[in-house]
């Protein structure tokens, strides 16, 4: 169930926006309506004292009264079930939060939690620091969802501090604006640090600053450091706001039409609804708590329930749908387009809308996973979208239908794993079920990701999806570092050097993107697939190293420089690339010669030629 706003601005409809003043109730009212509602008949004891029935003066956690700033996302957060405490009555709100705290928040954020109990191992790629077996489903979903990716399968910590930067990268990629932040990894940043934001975390600080998730502090980003506990609220506060999602089931928001001491009637979408109000009830406007009793019919309102009952009230202007990056809308199914994108046109109310389709959008048939071509028209449907109206997850009101048994066969011509996984056999493509059984000749404990360019298989699909795949022939694998390029290729692989002849029509992939043979360079890592002495495919990768470390010695070479950096107490040796890019204290446009032996900074090194050097401390 999604949230209830009033005056929903459907997609594509044009919206008149009223301006609302927040009248409150008059405050001239007597000492009684200072408590909350449904105690007034109990306010004194026999000697005529005011007192307070047990629980009135009750707080979810005792230890946030010094951060007032962060009360209110802490209230509502734990009312939804989005944060925790440490203990019964303790937040912790000044404690780091971790890694994997943030992954937990930004799942439950967007709904996914419910996912979590189904899965109890790591995916088999996962290297990383060793995760507890409570948490090893919200690993994995986190990865099956893109918010963690090969990388974080390497080098994830779960228990380390989240810095900034991280935070902000987890936080796009569960929004699903992944490639929003690839389109502005370059961009020039206007925060006083930005020179300290790592490359690959740019795109992620740009977008949550725009959307006024993460807005940073004295024009800094401060992207290394950590956030504590209610500063995390806070932010998970913000991407709630914006996030129209299932988590939402007990949260409502309209137009207060009748209030009383015990219930509260709000007007939404034109229809009235009443609801108990808690003796505990807390009440918010513009981040401060007031009293019950200041509020009046014809204020807008956000409530949140608790055991059915109305247990949070925040006063709002009526208007939040305006401010979503993702929206939920439920209607029913007219027209099916099929392609590249898909769209689905869907009938809300009186309006039809006709949603594009994210080629990685997840369909659920009552929340078992199916296939876009299993949607029919007349079906009833809750499609969610992003700020462009991009459908990237559809909730089909009814069971899947029975499967259909089929088979296909064919030289695998592409695996892509990312989104919703896709097998492409003789150029075609077909939708691989992630759980799919995998069985390759002569090797055990196989999965998906085994799978190769120019395998032949046999394929079983359920309702046109993979669900088995069978190779009945593999090539030969060799590894090594590209030592040189020409009509031939060099490959150093356990310290021998061996020449290989190349297919004319060779696959090339650098870094999983199709590439040419031609931008192979000396000294990457590769992988060739390797059929009858013909090398068929060159799966390369750029070796990328990111260092913090005090430069030793520089040293003038034959072919340039050498800078020796002192890295964890180990001395290690780089050659200096001709095209360097080099800041020294946040000055571009560094040269060589400006480098001095004991500064201190940060190191860009690519196939182990430095490309890169920030100089932090002169």
């Amino acid at each position: 169930m999604t949230k209830r706003i009033i005056s929903a601005a459907l997609v594509g409809a044009i919206v008149l926006t009223m301006s609302t003043t927040v009248a409150f109730a008059s405050q001239n009212k007597n000492e009684r309506d200072w408590l909350p509602p449904g105690i007034s008949k109990k306010v004194t004891n026999d000697s005529g004292n005011v007192w307070l029935p047990p629980g009135i003066a009750k707080k979810a956690f005792d230890d946030v009264d010094k951060f007032p700033w962060a009360q209110k996302a802490i209230e509502k957060m734990r009312l939804k079930g989005l944060v925790k405490g440490k203990e019964e009555t303790k937040f912790a709100p000044q404690s780091s939060v971790t890694k994997l705290e943030t992954i937990i928040m930004a799942l439950r954020i967007m709904g996914w939690e419910e996912e979590v109990s189904r899965k109890t191992t790591l995916p088999n790629k996962y290297k990383g620091k060793e995760v507890g077996e409570w948490a090893k489903g919200y690993v994995t979903i986190a990865f099956e969802k893109g918010l963690l990716d090969d990388v974080d399968m390497m080098y994830f910590s779960p228990n380390e501090p989240a810095k900034r930067h991280e935070v902000a990268k987890y936080i796009v990629r569960a929004i699903g604006y992944e490639d929003e932040a690839q389109d502005h990894m370059d961009d020039e940043l206007s925060f006083k640090d930005a020179p300290a934001i790592p490359q690959g975390s740019v795109g992620y600080v740009y977008l949550v600053n725009e959307m006024k998730l993460m807005i940073g502090n004295d024009g800094k980003f401060n992207p290394m450091g950590t956030l504590t506990r209610a500063e995390m609220a806070v932010l998970f506060d913000r991407l709630d706001e914006k996030v129209d999602n299932n988590v939402d089931e007990d949260e409502y928001e309209g137009e207060i039409y009748r209030i009383s001491d015990s219930k509260i009637t709000i007007k939404i979408d034109g229809e009235l609804k009443s609801f108990d109000v808690s003796d505990d009830v807390v009440v918010y406007y513009n981040d401060n708590q007031i009293r019950y009793s200041k509020l009046d019919v014809g204020n807008y309102v956000l409530i949140q329930l608790e055991n059915d009952e109305v247990a949070y009230i925040e006063v709002t202007d009526g208007n939040s749908k305006d401010d979503k990056i993702i929206s939920q809308y439920t209607g029913v199914v007219t027209d099916i387009t099929e392609g590249r994108p898909a769209k689905l046109t869907v009938q809300i109310d009186r309006m039809q809308v006709i949603f594009e389709v994210n080629n990685n959008a997840l369909i659920y048939f009552k929340n078992v996973k199916g296939s876009f071509d299993e949607i029919e028209n007349g079906d009833t449907v809750s499609v969610t979208v992003d700020a462009r109206n991009r459908a990237r997850e559809i909730r089909v009101n009814r069971d899947a239908k029975e499967n259909t048994i089929s088979e296909v066969k064919g030289t695998i011509t592409d695996v892509d794993l990312v989104g919703t996984y896709n097998l492409f056999i003789n150029g075609k493509s077909y939708q691989l079920s992630q759980d799919a059984k995998v069985s390759i000749p002569g090797k055990t404990n196989v999965d998906l990701e085994d799978l190769e360019v120019g395998y032949k298989v046999v394929c079983v699909l359920e309702d046109d999806i993979i669900t088995t795949v069978d190779v009945e022939s593999a090539f030969a694998t060799v590894s090594g570092e590209i030592e040189k390029i020409g009509t031939k290729l060099t490959l150093i692989a356990n310290g021998v050097s061996k020449r290989y002849e190349c297919a004319e029509d060779i696959v090339v992939t650098i870094d999983g993107q199709n590439s040419k043979y031609s931008r192979l360079t000396k000294g990457m890592t590769v992988v060739l697939k390797i059929k009858d002495d013909l090398v068929y495919q060159i799966d390369a990768e750029n070796i990328e190293r990111k260092l913090d470390g005090k430069i030793t010695s520089i040293t003038q070479v034959e072919d340039g420089y050498k800078l020796t950096l002192t890295v964890n107490d180990k001395e290690i040796e780089y050659l200096v690339a001709d095209d360097v890019k080099i800041s020294v204290v946040g000055v571009s446009d560094k040269a060589i010669e400006d480098l001095k032996v004991n500064q201190e900074g940060k190191f860009l090194v690519e196939n182990n030629l430095i490309k890169k050097v920030y100089i932090i401390a002169d």
